[in-house]
């Protein structure tokens, strides 16, 4: 068994015989209202994360590997010379504190909570691989909805990735945001 999607569904894989073979069937069982929250198992399951995001944090903090260039990925302190009123607008919202967010709840380490959390993770090439190595791409930035920056620095005139509305579910799904309006939210970000 194993908890997935921020703890909101176990996963079971249970091994049955099929014509006297072993085989894996999978079952996930959501944890919606039929399933109350267990206070003692709650605290145990963030005591454990808490451990875990610390020993990340600490073996990245030892390691002295130079860090790994970001690029295609730019930051948005390099989008502000062109789109000052834009950079403006961004650095004011939740978007570009994102990040901060998750130091707050000692989950900045936290793969399964970074990666929405930040610009460029899990890029082909470039992006984030963590705050140590990748400052310069911490919180949501311009990148995560428009595309990689240093193709449009290199050419103005080079089209700019345009947002799509699936692209917003990719983080704010209905398990990890339930009450996402999408045109609600629109009117905050919109530029």
């Amino acid at each position: 068994m194993a908890l997935g999607n921020q703890g909101k569904y176990l996963a079971e894989l249970r091994i049955v015989r099929r014509e006297g073979k072993p085989a894996i069937v999978p079952f996930v069982h959501w944890l919606d209202e039929r399933f109350p929250e267990n206070a003692e198992l709650a605290r145990f399951a963030e005591s454990t994360l808490d451990t875990v995001n610390e020993i990340s944090r600490r073996e990245t903090a030892e390691d002295t590997a130079l860090a790994p260039e970001i690029a295609p990925f730019v930051g948005a302190p390099s989008c502000r010379s062109c789109h000052e009123d834009v950079f403006k607008s961004w650095a004011s919202s939740k978007h570009a504190r994102a990040f901060d967010t998750l130091a707050r709840l000692k989950r900045d380490y936290t793969i399964a909570c970074v990666t929405c959390h930040v610009t460029g993770y899990g890029a082909d090439a470039g992006g984030f691989v963590n705050p140590r190595a990748s400052a310069a791409l911490l919180g949501v930035q311009c990148e995560v909805c428009h595309g990689p920056g240093q193709p449009h620095l290199d050419d103005a005139n080079a089209p700019y990735g345009e947002v799509d509305r699936k692209l917003c579910r990719g983080c704010h799904s209905p398990a990890t945001d339930p009450t996402f309006d999408f045109d609600a939210r629109w009117k905050v970000i919109a530029h």
